[in-house]
């Protein structure tokens, strides 16, 4: 599975929803350093960029980012940045869903 990299998770999302959805301030991610934050928090990242890069194939970076505002019956009506909720972990069933989700859109 391939995956997008922080700069461009930040160039596709932008640093207020990139921000939103993992947990960090949009002001901190432009020094992110990986090393000295928390694994989940990196591993929260890691999963974004799973989903992003799924999408790629399908959406533009505007339609990505709507992407994770548009309510899903597959999510029980919710949208997928809803269905993480905050502090969600990457391996929460709350994640696979939301990367299924995103899986089935490059098939």
């Amino acid at each position: 599975m391939g995956t997008t990299t922080l700069s461009e998770l930040r160039a596709i999302l932008g640093d207020w929803i990139l921000g939103e959805l993992v947990g960090v301030p949009a002001e901190m991610l432009a020094a992110f350093d990986r090393t000295r934050h928390h694994p989940a928090t990196v591993a929260r990242i890691d999963l974004v960029g799973q989903v992003v890069w799924c999408l790629l194939g399908t959406y533009d970076d505007e339609g990505i980012r709507r992407w994770f505002g548009r309510c899903r019956p597959q999510l029980q009506g919710k949208s997928p940045a809803e269905h993480l909720g905050d502090d969600w972990l990457a391996d929460s069933l709350a994640a696979k869903r939301v990367l299924d989700l995103a899986k089935g859109l490059a098939s």
